[in-house]
Formats: C-alpha cells, sequence, structure tokens
C-alpha cells in the first residue's frame, strides 16, 4: 500500500515539474508558440471546421436513423464472419472511409448509444473503423506533399486494405455479434425529423469545437518540444519528421514535403503516419468516446497495426508500380480532378464502398472453399 501511494507521489511529482517547465518554455519563446498556434487556428478555419462539420451532422443524423438496422441486415452475413460485429458495423467502416478522422469513432459511439452495438462490437469498430478519409489524403498529403496523384491513390488503397486487415487480425476467435445482444437505447433522439436534425447539429457542433482544442493544443506542444530537436542529419530529421507525425498528423504529413527519397519510402512514411493518426486524433476519439466506459487497448492496437500493415502496403505497391509513377513528383499528366480534395471527395465514396464490398465478398469467398475444403 506504501508502495503504491509512493508511487503515485512520484507520478505527481513528475508531471508537475512537466508542467512547470511548459510554463517556463512558453514564457520564454511567446512569438513561437503564438506562431504555431495562430497556424493551427488557421487549420481548422479553412480546412477542419469546413469539412467535418457536415460530415458530423450527416453522419449524426443517418445513426440516428432506420439507417443502422437497414445496414445490420444487408451486411451481417459479411461484418459477421469476417470482423466479428454486426451488420451495424459497416456504417462506420464506410463512413470513417469517407469522412476521414474522427468521424468513425463518432459514428461507432453514435450507433453504441442507440443500442445498434454492443461494447463488445463498439471496441472493436474503433480498432479499424477510424481511419483518414480522401480529402485529406488527396487534398494534403497527395497534391500539396506526394506531389502525385497515383502515388495519393496508392497510399489511399494501402489506407484501406491497412483498416480491413486490422479488423480481420483482431476480430477474435469468433463472432460476437451473434451472440451479444444489444445494448438498451441511452441517447439516441426519438421523436420528429426535425428534433433529430437539431440534436445532431449542436452534437456536432460541439464536436467539432472539440476536435480543433487538440489539434491547436498539439500544434503548439509539438513546436515547443522541438525547439531544440537536433536537426543537422538526415537522421535525425527523419526522427523528427515520425516524432512529428506521432504527435500530430497534419504536421507530421506536411513535414515530409520536398524529403528527397523514393516513392516507395515516401509512400511509406506517409501511410504510417496516416494508419497510426497521431496522439492528437486519439485525444479526439477519446473526447467523442468518453462516458461509455469502452475499453481503449484495442483501439490503440489496432491503429499502431494499421499504421504498420498501411506502410507495408504503400511501400510494396510503390515499388511493384514504380515504372508508372515517373516521374515521382510529376502531375502535370495526371487529371486535375485526382488531386483537388474538393473535386474527388464526392467521387470516392462510390469507390470506397465499391472496393470494401468487393475486398469482403472476395474474402468471404475465400473463407467459404476452406471450410469446404477441411469438410
Amino acid at each position: 500500500m506504501n508502495q503504491t501511494r509512493q508511487q503515485g507521489h512520484f507520478r505527481d511529482i513528475v508531471i508537475c515539474t512537466g508542467l512547470a517547465a511548459a510554463v517556463v518554455l512558453l514564457a520564454v519563446y511567446p512569438s513561437q508558440a503564438t506562431a504555431a498556434a495562430a497556424d493551427a487556428l488557421g487549420l481548422c478555419c479553412r480546412v477542419i471546421i469546413p469539412s467535418l462539420f457536415p460530415y458530423f451532422v450527416l453522419t449524426g443524423m443517418l445513426t440516428r436513423g432506420a439507417l443502422p438496422q437497414v445496414l445490420s441486415r444487408l451486411a451481417r452475413p459479411v461484418m459477421g464472419p469476417l470482423f466479428g460485429v454486426g451488420g451495424a458495423g459497416a456504417a462506420p467502416l464506410v463512413l470513417g472511409l469517407v469522412g476521414g478522422y474522427p468521424v468513425g469513432a463518432r459514428t461507432v459511439a453514435e450507433l453504441y448509444d442507440s443500442g445498434s452495438v454492443s461494447k463488445a462490437e463498439a471496441e472493436k469498430l474503433l480498432a479499424f473503423c477510424n481511419n483518414s478519409g480522401p480529402a485529406f489524403i488527396f487534398g494534403v498529403a497527395g497534391a500539396a506533399v506526394l506531389e502525385s496523384g497515383r502515388l495519393a491513390l496508392i497510399v489511399y488503397l494501402s489506407h484501406i486494405a491497412g483498416a480491413v486487415c486490422t479488423g480481420l487480425l483482431l476480430r477474435g476467435r469468433r463472432a460476437d455479434c451473434t451472440l451479444s445482444a444489444p445494448v438498451p437505447s441511452r441517447t439516441c433522439v426519438q421523436g420528429s425529423f426535425s428534433e433529430r436534425f437539431v440534436a445532431a447539429v449542436t452534437g456536432s457542433f460541439t464536436a467539432v469545437l472539440n476536435v480543433c482544442a487538440f489539434i491547436l493544443f498539439f500544434a503548439v506542444a509539438v513546436k515547443m518540444t522541438t525547439l531544440f530537436f537536433p536537426a543537422d542529419s538526415p537522421a535525425c530529421t527523419w526522427l523528427l519528421r515520425l516524432y512529428t507525425g506521432a504527435m500530430e498528423l497534419s504536421s507530421g504529413i506536411w513535414s515530409l514535403k520536398g524529403a528527397s527519397i523514393s516513392s516507395p519510402l515516401l509512400a511509406a512514411a506517409a501511410a504510417l503516419m496516416l494508419g497510426w493518426g497521431g496522439l492528437s486524433v486519439h485525444c479526439q476519439t477519446l473526447a467523442l468516446t468518453a462516458g461509455r466506459s469502452l475499453r481503449m487497448r484495442r483501439y490503440f492496437c489496432g491503429k499502431l497495426l494499421h499504421g504498420l500493415l498501411s506502410a507495408l502496403f504503400a511501400g510494396a505497391a510503390a515499388l511493384l508500380f514504380a515504372p508508372f509513377l515517373q516521374p515521382a513528383r510529376d502531375t502535370a499528366a495526371l487529371p486535375v480532378w485526382i488531386c483537388q480534395a474538393h473535386a474527388v471527395t464526392p467521387l470516392l465514396p462510390a469507390l470506397s464502398a465499391g472496393f470494401l464490398w468487393a475486398a469482403a465478398q472476395l474474402l468471404l469467398s475465400v473463407k467459404n472453399i476452406v471450410e469446404k475444403r477441411k469438410r
């Protein structure tokens, strides 16, 4: 008992010391902190709020309506055998890959609140349904950083494949969706369309503010903690880039701009950061799922596995299709729409859903063939 108390005191001393050092650092370098906060605030106003808020409202309306029940009936033959969840789990998987971080996590929370998925299913879904979307991958990573529409497409497809494989690997020993009863409805909005719309708008605005708050904080934290980081060698430069990506996704992806490496390594690095998501995204997920007693160990394992698998797939695919990527950073020969987020976003939901459905059908067919041979 005394040892546990001493450990608690030591932890409190370490935390207080770190916070005091952070306050001193902010007082000594106020201009750097202010610049980082201003850049992050501009990013939120120009990109985050306009792109996330409509998705949050629409997904909130969809999950409060009949979509989970419809998808549960249609997707149960696929979602159950492959991922060990009910058919309603198809909604956060597709919406997460189309809407980007943290739409998938919010959709899972909405489904759990409405009783469409159980606690065990929600924990599984969080591990592979909270993903980056095409707007960020094509608009930021593709057009501004990778500077190649083909390479961005490889990264996006690798991101999808990594999410699907993560769900397969973390599904558990059996499909719990056939055994778990739906949890009772708690905060699901009942009533007319207007009531559900008002609840979706107000809840989405609060969720977007939470997202922007974490982006703002981690942008300043990354700037302050990298002031004295040695960057006089390629190894140190890459350590700085990986650290930045591990902390905050947008800053990490932007740090890859101008990296003088081959296309496979560049694609692998971008896919690793996109799959992991960064601590900022994880804090956003924790904020969206707070108060629901969901264990997050599977989520963190899933995001780490997703990043590693995506990097492996992206690097291998870029190496395989290297002749089609030359010159690696030339976008002149590509259609303009494939590098523009605002133009490509409306086209990719159908492509994403079709790709996921085809992959699921293929995996399910292979599974059935293997089971028949065992018999």
